[in-house]
């Protein structure tokens, strides 16, 4: 009956154990999956950024060319005053072109900080998701802790029954006389065997 209860904690903690590996395992691929996230995330920041980069040389050389232009504008103005009419509309288009790009660039901004936001949200729910994961973690080790230590204290009991009176010369349960197995133990070690096999 011990020999049954002590094969029933063992096959118990071979189940947490089962369990816990899976669980474990579970976690790393949660773990990978957030670092690919995370990968991901990191690469279409820099994507951005690199639009934002792009966006901010273009506007640069619309920059320099408004400046080139206002001073070519100066020069036309002090040599020829028929053609300010004309510098004035060039300036009003390079104006608006600037003012366009401004507000696109205003766009691109808001559209990265719409995203950082939702990535944020996304990391603050998988740390949830890792803590709870932690806390489930702790609570099976805490509970297979505390199976190991009644394992422990079962075989510190079933150990004072390994010895004389209660066992013979090879740490039988029967005193045998003969080598040869009774009818009866040959039974009882096949239907072991069968429930093991369960």
């Amino acid at each position: 009956m011990e020999e049954k209860k002590a094969e029933e904690e063992k096959e118990k903690k071979k189940a947490v154990k089962k369990v816990l590996e899976e669980k474990k395992k579970a976690f790393e691929e949660k773990k990978q999956a957030v670092k690919k996230a995370q990968a991901a995330a990191d690469k279409a920041f820099d994507k951005k950024m690199g639009k934002y980069e792009d966006a901010m040389d273009k506007h640069d050389d619309a920059m320099d060319i408004y400046k080139r232009h206002m001073a070519k504008y100066d020069q036309t103005m002090e040599k020829h005053d028929d053609h300010v009419d004309s510098l004035e509309e060039q300036y009003e288009k390079e104006m608006n072109r600037y003012e366009e790009e401004k507000k696109a660039l205003a766009e691109m901004k808001d559209d990265m900080k719409a995203k950082d936001a939702a990535w944020q949200k996304k990391i603050a729910e998988e740390k949830l998701e890792y803590a709870a994961a932690a806390k489930k973690y702790e609570q099976i080790m805490k509970e297979l802790k505390e199976t190991e230590a009644a394992l422990d204290k079962a075989a510190v009991t079933l150990k004072k029954y390994r010895r004389a009176p209660h066992v013979d010369d090879n740490g039988g349960v029967y005193n045998v006389k003969s080598l040869a197995a009774p009818a009866c133990l040959s039974a009882l070690v096949a239907a072991l065997l069968a429930a093991l096999a369960c």
